[in-house]
């Protein structure tokens, strides 16, 4: 699950994600998502472009 969190890191930055330390918590949260097979809902679809294998939901506010 630590490869993916930091790979994920890694092209988020590649993609012009912001990694802010609150970023970083949800990109943990989205290998965990990855990990498990499940989809990730979330307000915040920026911070997850560019995820291999993600299946993202987004709401709107």
């Amino acid at each position: 699950m630590a490869g993916k969190y930091l790979r994920g890191a890694g092209r988020c930055r590649q993609t012009g994600g912001t990694l802010t330390p609150a970023a970083l918590q949800r990109l943990w949260i989205a290998a965990q998502a990855i990990e498990n097979g499940y989809a990730l809902l979330t307000l915040h679809a920026a911070d997850f472009v560019g995820l291999p294998g993600l299946r993202l939901l987004t709401l709107r506010g």
